[in-house]
């Protein structure tokens, strides 16, 4: 509905998630699944690499998000957009970004992860993510030991 109508609460709700959830699910990645998967894969896969870029792509994407949600709690503030162009242009480069980054995942991570970690690495992984997230509650994750991947 933007430029011409603003849910503030969505877009409050949305800012929430670039602020806390996105760099949470990085850290996810990166202190927990990255050292897993970088002990249990063949050098052959690459994952060091892999990891290594993700881990770039993840820095720009929590830059991105932040200055998005700076961006739009100045709108939720303001009840209007500055400029309808520019807002449209950041929101479309995130989520291309963002978008990426997600299928670069499921391509090459989460298979790889499906491939080597057995049920001890899984159950591990998640105490490990459990304890890094100070919001608590259990961590959703999309990997079975069987090599196949959870919707």
């Amino acid at each position: 509905s933007l430029p011409n109508s603003v849910d503030g609460t969505a877009v409050l709700s949305a800012t929430r998630f670039l602020r806390h959830k996105v760099p949470a699910y990085h850290r996810d990645e990166r202190d927990c699944l990255f050292p897993i998967l970088e002990r249990r894969a063949p050098q052959s896969s690459g994952i060091n690499g892999i990891a290594v870029m993700m881990q770039n792509c993840q820095v720009d994407d929590e830059d991105y998000a932040l200055e998005l949600a700076d961006m739009l709690e100045t709108l939720v503030d303001q009840q209007r957009v500055g400029n309808p162009d520019a807002t449209g242009y950041m929101l479309r480069g995130f989520f291309q970004s963002y978008r990426r980054y997600l299928a670069w995942q499921r391509l090459t991570i989460l298979p790889l992860a499906a491939h080597v970690l057995n049920a001890e690495d899984l159950a591990n992984l998640l105490e490990a993510i459990y304890w890094t997230r100070s919001a608590g509650g259990p961590p959703k994750l999309y990997l079975v030991p069987d090599g196949t991947q959870m919707a």
